[in-house]
């Protein structure tokens, strides 16, 4: 049995039954606008003068140890049963996101640490508005539902603001 592997074993004929695979009429796409509409620059994000900034750039993050080593050691902190917040005031404000060692298995560290990113990011206007920040998780964090992380939070974060505003 002989395989066919040349292009001149293929016929060239089209048959005449298949459809036109394009958009038939003039309303075949009306998901996209008629009008001009304006180009962002490559890396620009559109900005609307309306909605809040909720995002966590990269900027923001604390990633060198030493810094992380250096806001457990020597900052502030307040705690619940949920996760703690470690404060040092710094110029600019960054934020790390760590895991107490009595949670085991990395799903369920990486799970208490998306969970700590996004109380932050939701929540970052009530802390001061500058400083270094790590919020450890605990192992209570697993349980609660996001509402009660989110009021936690909250009421650390006012009470951190708090003190952080007495000191200066």
């Amino acid at each position: 049995m002989r395989r066919h592997k040349d292009e001149k074993d293929f016929s060239a004929a089209q048959h005449s039954q298949e459809k036109d695979s394009r958009l038939q009429g003039p309303h075949g796409n009306q998901g996209r606008s008629q009008g001009h509409q304006k180009k962002t620059q490559k890396g620009q994000k559109e900005t609307h003068a309306l909605t809040p900034d909720f995002s966590l750039p990269r900027r923001e993050r604390i990633r060198s140890r030493q810094v992380f080593n250096q806001v457990l050691r020597s900052g502030r902190w307040v705690a619940s049963k949920y996760f703690a917040i470690y404060y040092l005031e710094a110029p600019t404000r960054a934020a790390g996101f760590t895991v107490s060692r009595k949670v085991r298995g990395k799903p369920r560290k990486n799970r208490i640490k998306r969970r700590l990113r996004e109380l932050y990011r939701l929540n970052k206007n009530l802390l001061p508005p500058s400083g270094f920040f790590i919020f450890m998780g605990l192992p209570a964090a697993l349980e609660a539902d996001f509402d009660t992380l989110q009021k936690t939070f909250q009421k650390l974060a006012r009470k951190l603001a708090k003190s952080s505003q007495e000191r200066q």
